[in-house]
């Protein structure tokens, strides 16, 4: 329980500097104003993020249970059912958010700088990549007596992040604390963490990580290009109508990108037995 709590605290350090660090950076090398920046682009994915999160919470005790079990093939569906699912909401959530990020600061924050919804956009590439892969394989590790790898991981990348902002934002400017964040994460996440998980759970990794990733970011393509065409062609007129022009841009969009996808997903990425389930649940189908 020791070596665990130590490997864990370990862990929890490095992730405080990985999600903390950059404020207190961006305050050293560019000045409160930037702050003041940095902290408003980062409002909404961190909402986002908080929304994505909470399906992961019941990976935990699973992993643990079924590793002990022994049961692998099991477990093995088990996660790759998580970050299907886990995939499934966080595009759910953060897509409209990335479409539609100007409208969006404009009703909640009251602005309309673009440096603003540049860096809103980079923030949520970050927290989709966190909630997609990093979240689950995190979890995994630590429940199947790998904490000690997370935790050096999680280390070296918090120092490589750490170092990369010092070395860079005195002259690319505030904006390079989240590229660096996203390259760290691809470094990392790409390279050690689901790598490792992987080969944990001895899977294969072209059908595994198809159908997790690349079929619900497929599906999101339909309603992404109606969500966009909306926001272009029906935007202006309505923005002029002031909060209650944004507020249908903000939910037209949504439900334009919301609803292709939904189906998309029903038809393509549930097997038919999660198909079968779901019709019955709605009452489409007798049991």
């Amino acid at each position: 329980i020791a070596h665990f709590r130590l490997f864990a605290y370990l862990n929890a350090v490095a992730r405080l500097i990985l999600n903390k660090s950059g404020h207190i950076l961006v305050s050293i090398f560019c000045g409160l104003p930037s702050v003041g920046l940095f902290h408003l682009a980062s409002r909404l994915p961190d909402l986002c993020l908080m929304a994505a999160s909470q399906y992961q919470e019941n990976i935990r005790p699973m992993v643990a249970s079924l590793h002990a079990k022994g049961e692998f093939d099991r477990l093995r569906d088990v996660i790759f059912n998580s970050m299907r699912w886990n995939t499934f909401v966080a595009i759910g959530v953060m897509l409209p958010c990335f479409l539609l990020v100007e409208p969006m600061l404009k009703l909640l924050f009251g602005t309309d700088d673009p440096t603003v919804a540049y860096m809103t956009r980079l923030f949520l590439v970050s927290m989709f990549m966190t909630a997609c892969s990093r979240n689950i394989a995190v979890a995994y590790l630590q429940m199947a007596e790998r904490h000690k790898t997370v935790a050096k991981a999680t280390v070296f990348e918090a120092v490589f992040y750490l170092g990369l902002n010092i070395a860079l934002l005195p002259r690319f400017g505030v904006e390079c604390v989240v590229w660096t964040a996203i390259a760290t994460r691809l470094i990392f996440d790409g390279c050690f963490l689901v790598p490792i998980m992987m080969r944990a759970l001895r899977a294969h990794w072209v059908p595994f990580l198809f159908g997790a990733w690349m079929k619900p970011l497929l599906s999101a393509v339909p309603g992404a290009v109606l969500a966009v065409l909306f926001a272009r062609h029906a935007g202006p007129s309505l923005a002029e109508h002031g909060w209650m022009g944004l507020l249908l841009i903000v939910c037209g969009g949504t439900a334009l990108c919301a609803g292709p996808f939904v189906l998309a997903v029903c038809a393509w990425v549930l097997s038919p037995q999660e198909r079968h389930s779901l019709l019955k649940k709605l009452r489409l189908v007798k049991a």
